[in-house]
C-alpha cells in the first residue's frame, strides 16, 4: 500500500529507466538464497577497530554471528524491567558499521543516531556486520549481513532487560535496505521501520567495482528487496521523503500487494529529513502500545512530519520576533518582513518563487552567487509589508515554507526591516 497523503499536484523524482516489476513474488527470499553462496571475487574488510562509546550511553559488546563473535553498540537503560527494544542499523557504506553517528545528533534535518528511541527509554541495538570493525569474514554488502543481524537481535532478546516478544528493527538508507531484506527473512521482530531503502541493489550503481560477481543475475536479484516483499509476515514501513529514492515505494507498491507493507512518502521532504520527526513517532507509539499489536498508518506518519516541522518553523518565528524587538521593532510596528529565497538551479528558483506573488509577496531581482565550493549559486529575496505579529509572520512564513517544499528550494530564514 502506497501512501502519498497531500501529494496531489506535486511532482515527483523520476525512476531510473526499468522495466516495471510484475505483482508476482513467488518465492522468499530464504527459499531464494537457499543453496545459494555468493561468490566474491576480491575480499573487502575493515581492519580498523571500532570506536569506543561515550561513557554511560553504550557498552561495547559481542554477539555470537554465524562466522563468529561480531560487535554492536547496547544501550545502557535502568533497571531490569524488561522492555522494548530495536536493532537499528546504520547507512552508508559499508553497511551498519558503527562509529560516532550511533550516538552523536547531526541536528533535525539529519537525525541518524535515532535518538528518540534512546530517550523514550527503548533499548538500542547497533550491530556491526561481518568484514567491518575487524570482524570475521569479508563484507558481501547485502547478503551474509541478513544473517548478522538476525543473530544479533537474538542476541538482544536474551538481555534482562529486555521483552523478547516487543523488540523492532528499523535502518536508513543501505541500513534501511538491509532492515527490509531481513524483514523478508525472519519474523521475530514485532515491526520493522526501512527508512530510504532502495528497491534493487544495482541503484547503488552498476558500474561500481563491486566484490561479488556482478556477472551473474541472481547475485543482484538476491540484494534486491523489490523481489521477495510478498514474504513479509511482520507489520513494515517503508519511508522516504519525496525528493528522495520516492521511486523505490512506489516499485514497492508496484510489485506486492502484501497488506503487511505500507510504503510511505512524506511531502517537502529529501532522503534524511523524515528521520526524526517520524522516529519521535514511532518510538511514543513503541511505548504506548506495550504487549498489543503495533499500529500506526501512513497518514499518521505524514501529519507527525509536517507538526514536527512547523513548530519548529513556529519556533524559530518566535525567538527571530525577540530578536527584532531587541533590535528596536515594536510589536505591531509596520515593517518589510523579507525571506532569501535559493537554488542552485536558476530556472526552478524563478518558477518556483513565481506563486509567491499570489500571496501578496513583492520578488526582487535574481542574485547570482559562489557557493563555498564554488558553484553558481542563486537567490531571490521575497519581501511583504506588514504589522509585526506572530499571526502576520506565521502567515508569510508558512507561505515560504510552502513555496520551498513544492519546489525544492531553500528558505532562509526572516528578516525585517522598519519602515518609518
Amino acid at each position: 500500500m502506497l501512501i502519498q497523503a497531500a501529494l496531489l499536484a506535486l511532482s515527483f523524482p523520476q525512476a531510473p529507466a526499468a522495466e516495471a516489476t510484475p505483482k508476482v513474488n513467488a518465492e522468499s527470499l530464504p527459499e531464494a538464497r537457499a543453496g545459494f553462496t555468493t561468490q566474491l571475487v576480491r575480499q573487502d574488510r575493515q581492519e580498523s577497530s571500532l570506536e569506543a562509546p561515550p561513557d554511560g550511553l553504550f557498552s561495547l559488546i559481542h554477539y555470537d554471528a554465524p562466522l563468529g563473535p561480531t560487535q554492536a553498540y547496547v544501550s545502557k537503560v535502568a533497571g531490569p524491567a524488561p522492555r522494548p527494544a530495536i536493532v537499528w542499523l546504520t547507512g552508508g557504506f559499508p553497511v551498519a558499521r558503527g562509529g560516532s553517528v550511533v550516538w552523536e545528533p547531526r541536528g533535525p534535518g539529519n537525525e541518524q543516531s535515532a535518538s528518540a528511541y534512546r530517550r523514550a527509554g527503548i533499548v538500542m541495538m547497533f550491530p556491526t556486520v561481518r568484514g567491518t570493525a575487524m570482524n570475521p569474514g569479508n563484507q558481501e554488502f547485502m547478503m551474509g549481513e541478513v544473517d548478522d543481524v538476525i543473530a544479533a537481535a537474538r542476541h538482544l532478546a536474551t538481555y534482562e532487560c529486555v521483552d523478547p516478544g516487543r523488540i523492532y528493527l528499523g535502518g536508513h538508507s543501505t541500513g534501511g535496505t538491509l532492515a527490509l531484506l531481513v524483514a523478508e527473512s525472519t519474523d521475530i521482530f514485532k515491526a520493522a521501520f526501512c527508512f530510504g531503502p532502495s528497491d534493487e541493489f544495482a541503484g547503488y550503481g552498476i558500474e561500481d567495482p563491486w566484490p561479488f560477481d556482478t556477472g551473474n543475475p541472481e547475485e543482484w536479484r538476491l540484494r534486491s528487496p523489490v523481489h521477495f516483499l510478498d514474504g513479509i509476515k511482520t507489520p513494515t514501513f517503508v519511508i522516504e521523503g519525496q525528493y528522495g529514492s520516492s521511486y523505490a515505494l512506489r516499485a514497492f507498491d508496484a510489485a506486492s500487494d502484501n497488506p503487511m507493507v505500507t510504503n510511505v512518502i512524506v511531502p517537502h521532504a529529501d532522503h534524511f529529513r523524515p528521520l526524526d520527526a517520524i522516529n519521535r513517532l514511532l518510538s511514543e507509539r513503541i511505548v504506548d502500545c506495550g504487549q498489543k499489536p503495533f499500529r500506526v498508518t501512513g497518514e499518521e506518519i505524514v501529519d507527525a512530519h509536517r507538526s514536527f516541522w512547523s513548530q519548529r518553523r513556529r519556533e524559530n518565528d518566535r525567538r527571530s520576533i525577540s530578536r527584532a524587538i531587541d533590535n528596536g521593532l515594536e510589536l505591531g510596528a509596520l515593517c518589510r518582513v523579507s525571506f532569501k529565497m535559493g537554488s542552485h538551479k536558476r530556472e526552478r528558483l524563478e518558477r518556483g518563487t513565481a506563486p509567491l506573488r499570489g500571496e501578496r509577496f513583492s520578488l526582487g531581482p535574481l542574485t547570482e552567487l559562489i557557493d563555498e565550493d564554488g558553484d553558481p549559486y542563486f537567490e531571490i529575496e521575497a519581501s511583504q509589508v506588514i504589522h509585526l505579529t506572530l499571526e502576520n509572520v506565521d502567515r508569510l512564513s508558512s507561505a515560504a515554507a510552502d513555496c520551498a517544499g513544492d519546489h525544492r528550494l531553500d528558505s532562509k530564514r526572516w528578516s525585517a526591516l522598519a519602515i518609518f
